[in-house]
């Protein structure tokens, strides 16, 4: 629909990018009640898939927004297994195997009411799209480009285009939110820079389709397949839809930044190990990166998603970590909008996600060079003892080199914490890189609160979101915090738990929680003006 020419519309926040991190800061704020405007330049049409896994968290907040039970019918179907294999190719040689349960064996885990799916951004993508059109709190532009904007001190002031006819109109919004990508021209505009390694490796996503890609050879089903030879990992191939598409991606060698289709075609064939009918469906370069922005906020303007952090697509952490950046800014700025955010709230969106992005793009990189350190001989291909002995070797370093975490990584998207954000309080404090290995559920001080069933049916994760919430353990007594939360503006909810539903998950007999679904205090009881005041962003002395 084209711009009426000199119009001015005020939206309370308007998106720039309509990826998966813009639509889920879109519709978080729309739940939230707050009137969102989102533009992106492309046609909503995804052709090519990118992100393929919505982690356990991510899937925590498709529960919140209505859409896991659509993923879970559009991802990965639930009785294939999600192994990953090492091979020298699909018909050659199996070095090593990671094996590990379909869905539908996994069942329900204890700590969270959602675990992780494989899904393509070509169908999660469009269901975030679809449930955003539901919503009349939100405005969705597609073809429609951000100009310019400025920053006035009370408003930003934006100038948009109609792509389809040109027409411009100026918007003004409360807060701007960059989710316009890597190459950011918000970010730039800002001055902000991008703080790393920089680029780690050129390389080259091939699709293809085929009818039966697993009766071609004799290792069964595997989700990923890591192809290694005479120099090391060569390759991967990994299901995009569970079914027929499939992505095989390849480092390029320095100085070439693509290729033609009979080569590609050739290497698809070197991957499976011989020759057979498929699809070539697109050949699509991509530069691997590891960057961090310096700052996600300048004045009323806000970086996430990629446009605040990119990283390498080992652990699948990449658009998960922009959902994390979506709700936690979108809580914020609903407060701040309705007026019981205090003055650091917002603030402590950087504080509290730019070390998450850090955290993230570094084991991200890290699982990289595990990848790029894989052994690699002539002998890796050959019929001998020499080759037995090698591959046995190999299969060895893999299973003793800790590349299993890439794939168990529960402490890493359900464990992170907020540590040294002004919203807590300084004790309990606990570096991220102390969460490796398996995931408990706990109620630590910055952290994910505890997911427990309720009586009702739902999980005490579906009733954080609503409000500030204060978790009690039996008759704890709490009317001087809800006195303090009314004489604040602030709205508060109780969620009250038995001894035994609360055992082993909360420690004290009152636990803050943000409508974010994060531990913001827990105690017997104490200066509640004060509590509820630092934790919703006003200094306390």
């Amino acid at each position: 629909m084209a711009f009426e020419s000199n119009v001015n519309t005020h939206v309370p926040v308007l998106i720039v990018g309509a990826g998966p991190v813009g639509l889920a800061l879109s519709i978080d704020l729309a739940l939230r009640g707050i009137h969102n405007m989102i533009v992106e330049r492309r046609t909503p049409r995804i052709v090519v898939p990118k992100m393929n896994m919505v982690n356990a968290r991510s899937m925590e907040f498709s529960r919140r927004w209505g859409i896991a039970e659509d993923v879970r019918a559009q991802g990965s179907p639930d009785d294939l297994p999600l192994d990953v294999l090492f091979c020298t190719s699909l018909c050659g040689y199996e070095i090593a195997r990671f094996p590990y349960p379909s869905y539908r064996e996994r069942g329900e885990l204890p700590y969270t009411p959602e675990g992780s799916w494989r899904i393509s951004q070509m169908y999660y993508d469009p269901l975030l799209i679809e449930r955003a059109r539901t919503l009349s709190e939100v405005t969705l532009c597609h073809q429609t480009e951000c100009l310019s904007f400025e920053d006035d001190g009370d408003h930003v002031r934006v100038r948009l285009r109609d792509l389809s006819d040109g027409t411009e109109r100026q918007v003004t919004a409360s807060y701007l939110v960059a989710c316009d990508g890597a190459e950011s021209g918000i970010r730039e505009a800002l001055g902000i820079e991008m703080q790393g390694p920089g680029q780690l490796s050129r390389n080259i996503n091939l699709f293809f389709t085929t009818p039966d890609l697993v009766a071609l050879h004799d290792k069964g089903y595997a989700w990923a397949n890591w192809l290694m030879g005479a120099n090391g990992q060569w390759g991967m191939i990994v299901s995009v839809d569970g079914r027929t598409m499939w992505r095989m991606s390849i480092p390029l060698p320095p100085g070439r930044d693509s290729m033609e289709e009979t080569e590609a075609c050739a290497l698809i064939e070197k991957a499976v190990g011989c020759t057979f009918d498929y699809e070539l469906r697109a050949i699509l370069p991509w530069i691997r990166r590891q960057l961090v922005a310096e700052q996600y906020s300048r004045g009323r303007v806000f970086v996430a998603g990629d446009a605040a952090h990119v990283m390498s697509p080992t652990g699948g952490l990449g658009m998960n970590t922009g959902l994390g950046d979506a709700v936690d800014l979108s809580w914020k700025m609903a407060a701040a909008l309705q007026g019981w955010g205090g003055p650091q709230l917002l603030a402590s969106y950087d504080l509290e996600r730019r070390p998450i992005a850090v955290t993230n793009t570094a084991e991200a990189g890290e699982n990289f060079k595990k990848i790029r350190a894989l052994p690699g001989a002539p002998q890796m291909l050959e019929d001998s003892p020499e080759g037995t002995v090698f591959r046995a070797q190999a299969r060895t370093f893999i299973e003793t080199g800790g590349y299993r975490e890439e794939y168990e990584q529960e402490a890493t998207v359900l464990g992170y914490r907020y540590s040294g954000s002004p919203l807590l309080p300084r004790e309990d404090e606990t570096t991220i890189a102390e969460h490796k290995g398996a995931f408990r559920q706990g109620d630590h001080i910055g952290g994910r609160a505890p997911h427990v069933w309720l009586a009702d049916g739902r999980s005490s994760i579906d009733v954080y979101w609503s409000a500030m919430t204060l978790v009690t353990i039996g008759a704890a007594d709490i009317t001087a915090a809800q006195l303090a939360a009314r004489a604040l503006a602030i709205p508060l909810q109780v969620l009250e738990l038995t001894p035994q539903q609360a055992e082993g998950l909360f420690t004290q007999p009152i636990t803050l929680v943000r409508p974010d679904g994060h531990v913001a205090w827990k105690g017997k009881g104490g200066d509640w003006h004060a509590i509820l005041s630092r934790a919703t962003g006003t200094p306390v002395n």
